[in-house]
């Protein structure tokens, strides 16, 4: 075959390939799309998402599994904890709600609120249950409860009595995929329509998609059956169902990173063999050589160092460390030319695409990917480099494949990856740490000192946008400082801290700020946090009974965020079904309290238990925790209970809380009037030397 006819062959199966990939890749873009494309966030101004078991609401929705996605409003679970809650946001009581949901949806679960009052009912297409019980068949998947005269029903069947309810709505164990939500109130008013359809055809990657699939169909055609396999590898991507990228995001802690971003960056590396196989095929993925082409000319040997200028725009010590490195890596390419006997500038030529993507990303990210492509031109023309130098040919594949793992540690440092896999971050050893979120003085001469300690109730939530100033230590802080006093106040209260957690890092708190007066919020995060059949100290108690080898090996592992972050795979996901215990269970509370109140008594400190304030329903799974800081306050010298419910419970109308336990800013308000004039005798008293004799009450019945 002359090379005219050959290359009229290769032309017509380009053409056919970008035909057929171009219709294949607008069809899949319409049809299978929705994983990559960023999901429309639900509009805030009708939805409230929150995290159940922590119960804070969702400020940053990436990575969610929550929003528009595929013409459907989607809420799918997570892999270690349960869907979001999604939250009517306007106050005004339904009288009608119409559901419609997708083929192809799990069950979803559906609460009425009406005060305390709180009716379940699960809604799956073309049937339904009540409080978990059996399935009743419906004829369509369009669902329509009712509420009129005190009495919810769903079409004929009774679910309970609400006369002003409020929805909420959350997956069960499937993700729920919702065509359409329509609430009304009682006068015909439409409280809620959630239609997403309309605005998702608009938007659906129908001409990224037909480009996508042109460029893969033409480089799999030029391929040849091997190129039209390696194809087949971006089409498994587009069919993984979007829980999968979900998994992969919370598996791998990749927090910063949303579905739809990682899908699409998998779907780009999936194209990676289709190139590699193109450029084999074409006989071109290496230039030839030639005694008058063995040297470059100036221009092409002052292209790494305009590259390196624009890798290194961030002036830091790690990039004049790199600049080096990195400069030798940018230059391999003509030691290369000269070691095979290649001409430099086609072999410089073909390596522009490293050029760009270390000049656009720096040294820290660029250089994994421009190592990659290095690669694939390897590969692509080892069948050249074998005949010509083979012993250079196997010498670069080992060392660039070699060379892959340190780039990738690297790539992972240089990113926020590098908190994300940092070991001591994962296994939660921060709470060690006894930084304050927030810390204010006022006044002059000596000052005492106050304390504060807890979770995200006490600071560091999302309620008040991570502003100290706002949580109830400020509060306190700031009426004790409007009364003349000279105050030091710090507060340490973090996310997920609990009693265990405090009794643990207590010492190092006291030695650091030397506190008059402590005060301990706590409660939630040790009955109402289960993420282990096993509690945190029989957690800390296999921890402590490992071998020096067992340590010393996992210490030297821990170092590098890759070994960390690949073994997050092995980590099992939680069964939600499994019994699950406390974190912190009454027993264990009352020693962790006790270390407490030790420790501070021996600081000549004086410590204020307070429970955490809840929404009612919760209220009775935490009051034997109020009534446990009671007795001790009673017990123990130098220990003042306070009783938080009794104190707050006349002014619970005034919207206390944000969500079931997070103060708003009426809450805050009102406990720091509870805690300030508390806060304020103690440290006019003299230090503790017996138990105090305050006549202090047992939190009332919820």
């Amino acid at each position: 075959m002359t090379a005219s006819a050959a290359l009229r062959r290769v032309a017509v199966r380009g053409v056919l390939g970008v035909v057929l990939g171009g219709a294949l890749g607008a069809w899949l873009a319409e049809a299978r799309g929705g994983p990559f494309v960023a999901p429309h966030t639900l509009n805030d101004a009708r939805w409230k998402v929150i995290v159940p078991g922590r119960n804070e609401s969702i400020v940053d929705m990436r990575g969610r599994g929550t929003g528009i996605t595929g013409g459907v409003m989607e809420l799918v679970p997570h892999v270690f904890s349960r869907a979001d809650m999604v939250v009517q946001r306007s106050p005004t009581p339904i009288a009608r709600a119409d559901i419609t949901l997708a083929e192809d949806s799990g069950p979803l679960r559906l609460r009425l609120r009406d005060g305390p009052t709180l009716l379940k009912v699960d809604l799956a297409p073309g049937r339904s249950r009540l409080d978990a019980g059996e399935w009743r068949a419906h004829a369509t998947d369009s669902l329509t409860i009712l509420v009129a005269d005190g009495v919810v029903r769903l079409g004929d069947v009774r679910i309970g009595l609400a006369s002003a309810p409020t929805v909420e709505i959350s997956a069960i164990d499937e993700p729920v995929r919702i065509r359409r939500i329509t609430l009304t109130a009682a006068d015909g008013t439409v409280v809620l329509d959630e239609n997403p359809g309309p605005a998702w055809r608009e938007s659906a990657p129908v001409v990224p998609g037909a480009l996508l699939g042109a460029a893969v169909g033409a480089l799999a055609a030029v391929g040849g059956w091997i190129g039209l396999v390696a194809a087949a590898l971006p089409l498994g991507v587009l069919f993984a169902p979007t829980g999968t990228w979900l998994w992969l995001i919370e598996t791998f802690r990749l927090v910063r990173a949303s579905p739809w971003e990682l899908a699409t960056l998998v779907l780009l590396v999936t194209c990676v063999p289709v190139v590699g196989q193109a450029l084999a095929a074409s006989g071109r993925a290496l230039p030839g050589g030639g005694a008058a082409e063995r040297d470059p000319s100036p221009i092409w040997l002052a292209a790494p160092l305009v590259t390196a200028a624009f890798a290194s725009r961030d002036a830091t010590m790690a990039t004049a460390v790199l600049l080096p490195f990195g400069l030798g890596f940018l230059y391999l390419p003509v030691f290369f030319a000269r070691a095979t006997r290649l001409d430099p500038r086609g072999i410089l030529l073909r390596d522009l695409p490293a050029h760009a993507l270390v000049g656009a990303l720096g040294w820290g990210v660029g250089l994994l990917p421009a190592l990659a492509w290095r690669l694939v031109v390897l590969v692509a023309g080892a069948g050249t480099l074998l005949r010509r130098s083979p012993r250079v040919a196997a010498d670069a594949l080992f060392l660039g494949t070699l060379a892959l793992v340190p780039a990738a540690e690297l790539a992972a440092r240089s990113t926020w990856l590098d908190v994300a896999w940092d070991a001591a971050h994962l296994s939660g050893q921060e709470w060690m740490d006894p930084t304050p979120f927030w810390e204010d003085t006022c006044g002059s001469g000596a000052r005492a000192s106050v304390l504060y300690v807890g979770g995200s109730s006490t600071g560091g939530a999302y309620q008040f946008g991570g502003d100290g100033a706002l949580f109830f230590p400020a509060r306190v802080h700031e009426a004790l400082c409007a009364s003349g006093r000279s105050l030091h106040t710090r507060n340490t209260g973090r996310g997920g801290r609990d009693s265990f957690t405090v009794s643990r890092s207590i010492d190092a708190l006291i030695a650091a700020h030397t506190p008059n007066v402590v005060v301990a919020y706590l409660g939630v995060n040790d009955l109402l946090t289960r993420e282990s059949a096993l509690t945190r100290a029989e957690r800390e108690a296999i921890e402590r009974d490992r071998s020096p080898t067992e340590r010393a090996v996992d210490a030297l592992a821990s170092r590098s965020r890759l070994v960390t972050g690949l073994g997050l795979l092995g980590r099992p996901a939680v069964d939600l079904d499994a019994p699950h215990v406390p974190d912190v269970p009454l027993a264990d509370a009352e020693v962790n309290l006790r270390r407490v109140a030790a420790a501070t008594h021996a600081a000549g400190a004086r410590l204020v238990l307070a429970p955490e304030f809840v929404a009612p329903e919760t209220a009775p799974e935490l009051a034997p925790y109020a009534a446990l800081m009671a007795r001790l306050g009673g017990e123990l010298p130098g220990v003042v209970y306070v009783d938080v419910y009794g104190a707050l419970a006349p002014y619970a109308a005034e919207g206390l809380l944000f969500d079931r336990n997070h103060l708003s800013h009426a809450g805050t308000a009102r406990l720091a009037e509870v805690l300030a004039p508390v806060v304020a005798g103690l440290l006019a008293g003299p230090a503790p030397s017996s138990p105090p004799a305050a006549s202090v009450a047992a939190p009332p019945a919820p």
